[in-house]
């Protein structure tokens, strides 16, 4: 079962984000150095997918959902998992999307979050969310 609570409130959040700040063919862009991962001011230039924009929203931040430039130079999302306390495992890109929200496939991941489909707008994103959850809850 996804993480409901989570994709609700991505969902909520990306329907702030202003179209010319919203770009689904990129997980972060920021024209100005980042601080610790993340963006200090949006300014002329700034652009984030859905995903992007995520790891923005600090409640995502304290549950360790966080932007990483280990990944490369441009980075990618990033997700330390440590619910065992014992140890802790870090999942990045498309992995750590599917772990985060607890998405069961990439193609369901897919669906929802990447630029392949015809509306990419925060609208659209929100639509699909909830489209995701709706089939979710159903299953």
């Amino acid at each position: 079962m996804p993480n409901i609570k989570r994709l609700k409130l991505l969902a909520w959040y990306i329907r702030s984000i202003p179209r010319e700040h919203f770009n689904m063919q990129i997980w972060l862009y920021h024209p100005m150095p980042f601080v610790n991962g993340r963006i200090e001011k949006v300014e002329l230039g700034t652009l984030g997918c859905a995903i992007g924009w995520a790891t923005q929203i600090p409640e995502f931040n304290k549950e360790g959902f966080t932007f990483d430039f280990v990944v490369n130079d441009n980075g990618a999302p990033a997700y330390e998992d440590n619910n065992d306390n014992e140890w802790c495992y870090t999942y990045r890109g498309w992995d750590a999307v599917l772990k985060f929200f607890n998405i069961s496939s990439y193609d369901d991941a897919y669906d929802i979050f990447s630029g392949w489909n015809d509306r990419n707008t925060p609208a659209a994103v929100y639509k699909r969310i909830h489209q995701y959850i709706k089939k979710s809850v159903k299953d």
